[in-house]
């Protein structure tokens, strides 16, 4: 068996036998998860190919800096740089107005100023954790697990960092609206989120607190349980 810190190539000797017990998931089939990590745990040739990719794909995501809302160059309306701020994709600056406002809309043509709201950092920050969760659960590597929670904490939890749990002003459009109710879309990615967090606490190291069914419980954002599902 391989220590974490090997970079080796064959599907054995990347892998160890993960602590894998039910993992409490929402949206993906956790028989078929179970399944498949024991398939790899097997050493099934077969799928060899897809753990190259994953854990490729999972050590580029090791690279991923914590990201978090008071990053951003602006101020949402509120003063308050926890709160989630995005805006409408297809809103330009209107020409005829000295100061750009209120916004156009452009149809089909997205504004990048876009680029530089919480939507962004959000995306790449779940996107990391997706990829991170699922080839820990799959291997049992400390270090996906680790990463993974530290961009969660940064994210959802720690006093400095975290984003308030509101959405009121996403998919803002300057000059007309602080924030719409189809701000609700950025959060397309908390399903995927969600059991994210759930393969972690199903394969966690021993060293872990407890279950990340606790997680339900969370009284902030859904994910903030995980303070107390992930190791410190």
């Amino acid at each position: 068996m391989s220590s974490d810190t090997d970079c080796c190539h064959g599907l054995d000797d990347r892998t160890k036998t993960p602590e894998t017990g039910s993992p409490d998931v929402c949206f993906t089939d956790a028989n078929v998860l179970a399944h498949v990590c024991a398939r790899i745990a097997d050493g099934d040739a077969v799928l060899t190919p897809a753990v190259d990719k994953l854990l490729y794909d999972a050590d580029a995501a090791l690279g991923t800096e914590p990201l978090s809302v008071v990053a951003k160059p602006m101020l949402p309306p509120s003063g308050n740089k926890h709160d989630y701020m995005s805006v409408g994709p297809y809103w330009w600056p209107n020409p005829d107005t000295p100061d750009g406002l209120p916004y156009v809309r452009r149809d089909g043509e997205q504004n990048p100023e876009r680029e530089n709201y919480d939507n962004v950092g959000q995306s790449k920050m779940s996107g990391a954790v997706q990829t991170l969760a699922t080839a820990y659960f799959f291997t049992g590597h400390d270090r996906y697990a680790e990463h993974a929670a530290n961009l969660l904490r940064v994210w959802y939890l720690d006093e400095a960092t975290r984003m308030s749990p509101h959405l009121e002003f996403g998919q803002a459009i300057p000059g007309r609206c602080d924030g719409r109710g189809i701000g609700i879309i950025d959060t397309a990615c908390l399903p995927r989120l969600l059991d994210a967090v759930g393969m972690l606490g199903a394969s966690r190291p021993k060293t872990a607190a407890a279950s990340g069914a606790a997680l339900t419980g969370s009284s902030n954002m859904p994910l903030a349980a995980v303070n107390g599902t992930i190791r410190t």
